[in-house]
């Protein structure tokens, strides 16, 4: 849970707010939505992927995570240790051409 994930990764440093709801900046990635069974729109749940990213409030933070939370247990009952690493971010698909142009006149 997000709690857990707050708790546990704390213990490397202060992780960041988001201004706007004020809880931590902790995401959870989910699989495409899934049907549960029925046919309504409450009844549609998303399935957790197994991984998350966690924003520090300082860039130390991020190192020290790693070090002390690389293969670390998120609980006593898991049976699979955490795998913490710097976030890498790239773009999936294509620019749209005409975006792509005018950001090459300016």
């Amino acid at each position: 849970t997000l709690e857990e994930l707050s708790s546990h990764f704390s213990k490397a440093g202060v992780i960041d707010l988001d201004p706007e709801t004020l809880r931590p900046k902790i995401k959870l990635y989910c699989y495409k939505e899934t049907k549960s069974g029925g046919d309504s729109a409450a009844d549609t749940e998303r399935e957790l992927k197994g991984d998350a990213s966690i924003c520090y409030a300082r860039p130390e933070s991020v190192d020290l995570a790693i070090q002390v939370l690389d293969e670390s247990m998120l609980r006593c009952t898991s049976q699979v240790p955490l795998a913490v690493t710097k976030a890498k971010f790239e773009q999936k698909g294509n620019l749209d051409k005409a975006k792509k142009k005018e950001s090459s006149n300016i």
